[in-house]
């Protein structure tokens, strides 16, 4: 679909990656420039650590459009799988953070329909921790909102076809659940190093697996996990929408419960960054006079983000300030002389008495 290149923004003085559209698309394919757009204005309208920040968008001085994102150092989930399967920790951390996104990206209305390792990104963190980014909203589909980003027909199917869900497979209406069955076949992934359907020979074959055949159990690939997990997983896949779990918060919770984990530092052991990725050969391209950019030739991946600053809290959630009143010395004295003068008041009108 284009190219990603490192580059300085000259206004705000970060390093951002700038993402091209292929030339050839954006002039002869209008389906592929609106779900560039479309990538961008989704991706802009859901605010979390867990979706990569979109900077801006626009078109270069020869119309090529282009799409500032926040810069990120780490590698993709799918890269990272190149190397081994992950443990339940690693994999614990990898779904809870992709729920988090996914459950902002729901809230705004936005389903994601392409959840899979190659979308899911591991940013390291300037600390050393790990973020998890989820990216590449071209085919999101939008519900419950006014905004409009449903490009395919009735019936169209598209996404990757190994990690659809039952009902995305078929090319049936959607809802945000199908994000959440291809979240579990992510897991399956990073879990066994597998796929439940990897022996479909065709498309179709695996079409008609993922609605009718059960998926293998994990355990045929993993002996050690908990039989919470297992359950898990056989919740997460479930043919019927309606007996999977019904939003993000829900299966994240359940796994959190299911691993039994609370708190912990995740490494990904084996960490590389990929210096092999090709960059064009010219050392600047201009992208408009809108947008100071300068454009390097450079690695894909490269400095980290700066990181997030943080905001105050809604006026709703501000603590009241409570207004003292008369200090509680001053009231204990006002007793005491009222009482006082009460004492020498009566003494004083028994005298007078006959």
């Amino acid at each position: 679909m284009g190219s990603v290149w490192s580059a300085d923004h000259l206004t705000l003085r970060v390093r951002v990656a700038v993402k091209f559209m292929d030339g050839q698309a954006a002039v002869s394919d209008r389906t592929a420039l609106l779900r560039f757009e479309q990538e961008a204005r989704a991706a802009a309208m859901i605010q979390s650590p867990h979706v990569v920040s979109i900077l801006d968008f626009g078109k270069d001085s020869t119309g090529m459009p282009y799409l500032a994102m926040e810069l990120l150092q780490g590698q993709s989930l799918e890269q990272r799988l190149t190397q081994g399967r992950l443990d339940l920790e690693q994999t614990h951390m990898v779904v809870t953070q992709t729920c988090r996104g996914l459950e902002r990206a729901h809230a705004a209305g936005i389903i994601h329909r392409d959840i899979k390792p190659e979308n899911i990104f591991l940013s390291q963190d300037p600390g050393g921790g790990w973020t998890v980014k989820i990216f590449d909203f071209g085919i999101a589909k939008s519900f419950g909102s006014n905004i409009s980003m449903n490009l395919t027909g009735t019936g169209q199917m598209l996404g990757t076809p190994i990690f659809m869900s039952p009902e995305q497979a078929f090319g049936h209406p959607v809802d945000a659940r199908c994000d959440l069955y291809s979240l579990g076949v992510v897991a399956f992934n990073c879990l066994s190093g597998h796929l439940p359907f990897e022996d479909a020979k065709t498309v179709g074959e695996l079409v008609v697996a993922i609605a009718m055949k059960a998926p293998p159990p994990i355990t045929k690939y993993r002996k050690d996990l908990p039989q919470n997990v297992l359950a898990w997983f056989e919740r997460v896949l479930k043919k019927n929408p309606n007996e999977r779990f019904q939003n993000a918060r829900e299966m994240m919770e359940s796994f959190d419960e299911a691993c039994a984990v609370r708190t912990m530092a995740v490494s990904f052991s084996g960490f590389d960054v990929d210096e092999s990725a090709p960059v064009p050969s010219s050392s600047a391209i201009e992208l408009g006079a809108q947008d100071p950019m300068v454009v390097e030739a450079a690695k894909r991946i490269s400095f980290p983000p700066e990181p997030p600053r943080p905001s105050l809290p809604p006026p709703s959630a501000r603590p009241r300030v409570r207004k003292e009143g008369p200090s509680a010395l001053i009231l204990i004295l006002a007793g005491l002389v009222l009482f006082v003068g009460g004492i020498a008041l009566g003494l004083a009108l028994a005298r007078l008495r006959p």
